[in-house]
């Protein structure tokens, strides 16, 4: 393994909120990188020609933001509760 893999394997926090927060903060900027690219392409309106790959960023899109909203909305609050009641 690699000195960075290494690392990443040794990682360990002392509660469940630091890589929930992290995540969030990931969440939050991908957000922002989606909202960026639904403007840029007029919400995904593919110009005349476009290629398939154009056409699947409103499905990427979609995904993403999905994810985001059952690992927040969901999954982290029920990881947080339970970790607030085992104190």
């Amino acid at each position: 393994m690699e000195a960075h893999e290494n690392a990443a394997l040794s990682l360990t926090f002392d509660s469940v909120q630091e890589p929930v927060i992290r995540m969030m903060m990931g969440h939050d900027h991908t957000g922002e990188e989606l909202h960026m690219l639904r403007e840029i392409t007029r919400h995904y309106q593919p110009p005349a020609g476009a290629c398939t790959t154009y056409r699947a960023l409103a499905d990427l899109d979609h995904d993403l933001r999905q994810h985001i909203h059952v690992e927040k909305n969901i999954l982290f609050s029920r990881a947080l509760a339970a970790a607030s009641n085992q104190r």
